[in-house]
């Protein structure tokens, strides 16, 4: 049955990197006609370049087969004076329910990946309530007993949950009697293997080989400490990095301050996915390279399974989430496993083989992730989860 999803997320759809909560919705909305919005603007976003892009009444334009809501100017929350953000959160939800009354007929889904969206899925009058957490929150700096607390009223009023990682359903499913899913991370296999026939990008190719690569966010989360102690150790080694850089403790800014003294480590821009492919098959080995005690303890990194897509060989944290993955992941834990593990990879001695690593991508592909969602949510509409679970 086709539904009507709202998909609440922080993450803006456009000019960032592409994260699951893309991948999932761009083909939910094969089969659902998908809303998706990052609620509206606060006060303190009028200094962002997204926010002063909006239209002064706000729009929804379709991109990937999703209607985005461009949020209008004139709506600001204002979370410090409690009585004009209900007033906000209250026009938000009607401009959504709306927009949602204009695509037709169906079942309607609130689809919830941030629990600071608790308030406007319980005012959304959805018939179902969706709780897709892509991280484990509670792990994350600055979080709050409020942000608890909204965590909380979405697992107990979701009619189910899904995580993106194992550890995190076995720590979410006892804070609520609803059914909590794991469905992890996949991948557009077939975009990144054709991808690594295109030619090296232009600022990657002119770094010296061996390149061994890390593509993502750079923040608190990655070893940047660990990286320059290697970097210094192996002259010869380069090391690249490739993704926006925020939400940097002192240490980390500290570490990535001598990581970029270093003549030996790179850090290139951002680009989108469509680019991606190139610049990892442009390196030799893929780095899961994480701090203990982050969040990453619970997460399943969208990245593994890319670079299996291009048949590279991973050196990785061992972290709860990828503790069954020691087939494709050569695990490390200190600085001289983890040049150990880099040097194995080097010498063609890595965990599997490029062919083995495309087929593994290929099981994990984002079509498959889909189809089980898409089932979850056909079980949950028709009222047949019980039924869903016992498969």
């Amino acid at each position: 049955m086709s539904c009507r999803l709202l998909a609440l997320a922080q993450t803006f759809w456009e000019g960032g990197q592409w994260m699951n909560r893309q991948q999932i919705l761009s083909r939910l909305a094969n089969t659902h006609r998908v809303l998706y919005s990052n609620g509206p603007w606060s006060i303190w976003d009028r200094h962002l370049l997204e926010y002063r892009k909006s239209p002064l009444a706000g729009a929804f334009e379709r991109r990937d087969g999703v209607w985005l809501d461009r949020p209008p100017r004139l709506l600001l929350s204002w979370p410090s004076h409690p009585s004009w953000d209900q007033i906000a959160t209250r026009l938000a939800v009607k401009r959504w329910q709306r927009k949602l009354a204009t695509l037709g007929q169906g079942p309607t889904i609130a689809y919830v990946f941030d629990p600071r969206y608790a308030r406007y899925a319980e005012r959304a009058g959805t018939d179902f309530l969706v709780y897709s957490p892509y991280d484990m929150f509670s792990k994350m700096p600055g979080w709050s007993a409020e942000n608890a607390a909204d965590e909380q009223r979405l697992l107990s009023r979701c009619t189910l949950a899904i995580t993106s990682s194992e550890p995190t359903r076995e720590a979410l499913q006892p804070l609520t009697s609803k059914p909590v899913f794991c469905v992890p991370n996949g991948v557009d296999a077939e975009m990144f293997v054709a991808g690594t026939s295109s030619p090296t990008p232009a600022d990657l190719a002119v770094i010296p080989r061996p390149r061994i690569g890390y593509v993502g966010s750079l923040n608190r989360k990655v070893a940047f400490g660990l990286i320059a102690a290697l970097a210094r150790r192996e002259p010869s080694w380069h090391f690249v990095f490739i993704g926006p850089q925020g939400n940097c403790d002192e240490l980390t800014h500290a570490h990535i301050t001598h990581c970029r003294q270093l003549p030996n480590v790179h850090f290139l821009p951002s680009r989108p996915i469509s680019e991606l492919p190139a610049c990892m098959g442009g390196m030799d080995v893929g780095l899961l390279c994480y701090r203990s005690n982050t969040w990453m303890e619970f997460a399943y990194p969208l990245k593994l399974n890319e670079y299996l897509a291009v048949g590279l060989p991973v050196v990785g944290t061992p972290l709860l989430s990828l503790r069954d993955q020691h087939e494709w992941i050569d695990f490390a834990s200190d600085e001289s496993s983890w040049h150990e593990a880099i040097a194995r990879a080097l010498r063609g001695q890595g965990c599997s083989t490029p062919a083995a690593r495309r087929a593994e991508a290929r099981r994990n592909d984002c079509a498959g992730k889909v189809a089980l969602i898409n089932g979850i949510l056909a079980a949950a509409v028709g009222g047949m989860l019980a039924g869903f679970l016992d498969l």
